[in-house]
């Protein structure tokens, strides 16, 4: 949970060897990312935080 987000942490997989998050807020997805740090930047983006 990050300011009442849900982040997903998706496993692996063969065809993507690479870890991703998967953001939710209630029932609605705002997409995939490649790092937390890329997610938790979009939800601050989405609240007003980025300068």
């Amino acid at each position: 949970m990050y300011r009442g987000f849900t982040i997903i942490k998706l496993p692996r997989k063969a065809m993507s060897p690479v870890t991703r998050y998967h953001v939710w807020l209630d029932d609605q997805s705002f997409g995939k990312f490649d790092a937390m740090a890329e997610a938790v930047k979009y939800i601050d983006g989405l609240k007003g935080d980025i300068q």
